[in-house]
């Protein structure tokens, strides 16, 4: 399932994006394939993007980034940012 959430100056990318989406509610492995998934069409519909931590030195700004850390032993961190133009698009798509 994927969840939609509004950004404020606490979370990472809001100064460039006003949303991000993540999966949530399955097993780390079908997380992982549902963000491949949602990544792929945010490539093929929006063009090329690179990882939130190095948004700032893409030269081309794009309207979506992501993020992914399977570092923590809590919980995965597979985000997918937009801005509000991709988010509109993201929502009639996948929600």
């Amino acid at each position: 399932m994927l969840k939609l959430e509004k950004l404020d100056r606490r979370h990472n990318g809001s100064a460039w994006f006003t949303h991000r989406a993540y999966v949530t509610g399955l097993p780390a492995a079908d997380k992982a394939k549902e963000f491949i998934e949602v990544r792929e069409w945010c490539w093929a519909t929006f063009g090329p993007s690179c990882e939130l931590a190095i948004y700032n030195h893409h030269p081309r700004r794009a309207n979506w980034a992501w993020r992914y850390d399977d570092s923590s032993s809590y919980d995965t961190q597979h985000y997918i940012y937009f801005t509000e133009e991709a988010r509109s698009l993201f929502t009639l798509k996948w929600t």
